[in-house]
């Protein structure tokens, strides 16, 4: 009886998880003008979709942001966590909390902020506010992912390897850095997801000729009433499958024994 149950409430979070992602595909086949009611299916939208070389640039610049906000914001964050995990300092503590304090601001508040400093540095509008205000975005997701890689790796290997002559950095990167790969590559995923998301900070910080791709997709559902939106949608999720399946298999999720 219990495992009935399991697999009914199992099913029922599937739906109710999926259930968004398969209306988006309705309309995003939808020959009417508007996404519902359905009154045909058509190719139309993704047409469309993929012959606007306007949000394609956007799609690319954002894509370019996010890689290299990865990059960046996962080196620092590597440096911070390695220091923190490994230090016995008293004012790693407070700098511990500094550094995930961004996670709990609302992007909102922190794209206002950016704002005003953009302003009064000239830096409105350009990419270098826009990577500066993703830093702080994706800095603290990667920052707490490696911790909590590097709070359960054990540092006997890496002693072992500077004992045998290897060097501080290279025994690290050959050992610990090879332990918490995984985690690395959710985090590094994670980043990249949420900078390529994000549509408040690009819509404070942005400009026309720099536009994010989450920014112009806004502005065109704040604007525009038809399904070139959920074709968008439902590309961005095919893309993402093989990403998800890569996660998926770096945290060792093979099956769904519920299921």
């Amino acid at each position: 009886m219990e495992k009935i149950v399991s697999r009914i409430v199992t099913y029922f979070i599937i739906l109710l998880i999926c259930l968004p992602v398969v209306l988006l595909a309705l309309a995003s086949v939808n020959n009417n003008i508007v996404p519902y009611p359905i009154t045909g299916f058509s190719a139309q939208w993704f047409s469309e979709a993929l012959s606007r070389s306007d949000y394609l640039i956007a799609a690319l610049r954002s894509v370019f942001i996010s890689l290299s906000v990865m990059v960046v914001a996962g080196v620092l964050a590597m440096l911070l966590a390695v220091a923190v995990t490994r230090g016995k300092a008293r004012w790693l503590k407070p700098v511990n909390f500094l550094a995930v304090l961004p996670i709990f601001i609302p992007h909102s508040v922190m794209a206002f902020a950016m704002l005003v400093m953009a302003a009064s540095t000239g830096l409105l509008g350009s990419l270098t506010i826009l990577f500066i205000a993703y830093l702080t975005v994706a800095f603290p997701l990667m920052y707490r992912a490696f911790v909590g890689s590097l709070q359960h790796v054990n540092t006997d290997v890496e002693n072992a390897a500077r004992v045998f002559g290897m060097t501080r950095t290279r025994a690290f990167m050959e050992t610990t850095m090879r332990a918490v790969s995984r985690g690395t590559l959710v985090a590094a995923v994670m980043a990249i997801v949420a900078v390529f998301n994000d549509a408040s900070i690009s819509t404070f910080l942005g400009s026309t000729n720099n536009a994010m791709f989450a920014m112009k997709l806004f502005t065109y559902m704040a604007n525009e009433y038809d399904s070139l939106a959920a074709a968008y949608g439902i590309i961005m999720f095919l893309i993402a499958i093989p990403f998800i399946l890569l996660v998926s298999r770096a945290m060792g999720v093979k099956q769904f024994k519920a299921m």
